[in-house]
């Protein structure tokens, strides 16, 4: 949560932008995710399934720094759970906004 602070690289070895083409795509495990505009101008990937699962590799360097933007909204939105398999590390992505 928040700006990270000290170093970073200018070029990042791992880079995902949905509707973006020089990106690199992730890979569905499960589920119905797929990448579209719900609202015009608004790409993103999104599942309507419960328990759906999407892999985004990524690669890091010596010095580690991971930004992750998502979407949150007020309402017809879920929590999603982000895990570093390497570490094992997970946190959870709110969706909804708390009055």
């Amino acid at each position: 949560e928040g700006a990270l602070s000290g170093p970073s690289c200018l070029e990042p070895l791992s880079s995902y932008k949905a509707g973006d083409a020089q990106t690199s795509s992730p890979t569905v495990v499960s589920g119905d995710w797929r990448m579209y505009e719900d609202r015009p101008g608004k790409p993103g990937w999104i599942a309507q399934k419960q328990g759906s699962k999407i892999r985004f590799p990524v690669r890091f360097s010596q010095i580690s720094r991971l930004g992750v933007t998502y979407l949150r909204s007020y309402q017809n939105i879920s929590d999603a759970r982000l895990r570093i398999a390497r570490t094992g590390k997970e946190v959870v992505l709110k969706g909804l906004w708390e009055d």
